[in-house]
């Protein structure tokens, strides 16, 4: 019996002594795959926010360019003589100021052929009450009937925003609007 016991306490070590080995052979490797994939995720994670960084810089320095070409393009219009000269008319449809409108309208040059940032732009003439582009004039309570408008923002407060304070180059804050019928 003493015996028996013997080889069953050497074969119970021998048994242990297996299995630790075989659970530290099996668990070894695994922390040690642990630890590399956990590098390997923040290193990732990593060079994805450094991507993403760059690629919001070249937008912003893209999108920073195109501002400038529009502000360019704002102030070419805007110092031109012939196109300044049609604020002072009050009636546009007498007389020989329909010609001076069609003069006006010539001098606006359709961007949108060298800037493919641009789609259309309008001049507003507040006294005059007209709209003029390239290709159109409109009337202003029209041209925001029917061409350009906010949605819930009416005619009057439109007008009383747009001729309000002169703040060169202030943004509109954000609203859903529709150009030529489409959100």
């Amino acid at each position: 019996w003493l015996k028996n016991r013997v080889k069953f306490q050497s074969r119970w070590k021998f048994i242990k002594m297996f299995m630790f080995r075989y659970i530290v052979v099996m668990l070894l490797p695994v922390i040690i795959i642990s630890i590399i994939y956990y590098n390997c995720l923040k290193i990732i994670e990593q060079d994805t926010i450094e991507s993403n960084i760059s690629v919001l810089d070249k937008t912003r320095s893209m999108l920073e360019s195109r501002i400038d070409e529009i502000n360019s393009l704002i102030r070419q219009i805007a110092w031109d003589n012939k196109i300044n000269r049609f604020k002072f008319i009050r009636e546009p449809f007498k007389g020989p100021n329909v010609y001076k409108i069609l003069e006006t309208r010539y001098q606006l040059y359709d961007y949108s052929l060298i800037n493919s940032f641009v789609i259309d732009y309008y001049v507003l003439y507040l006294d005059s009450g007209i709209v003029m582009g390239p290709d159109q004039t409109y009337l202003l309570d029209k041209f925001y009937g029917y061409f350009l408008s906010y949605q819930g923002v009416e005619y009057d407060d439109w007008i009383k925003e747009i001729s309000g304070d002169y703040r060169r180059g202030a943004f509109i804050s954000e609203r859903q609007a529709l150009f030529k019928g489409n959100p």
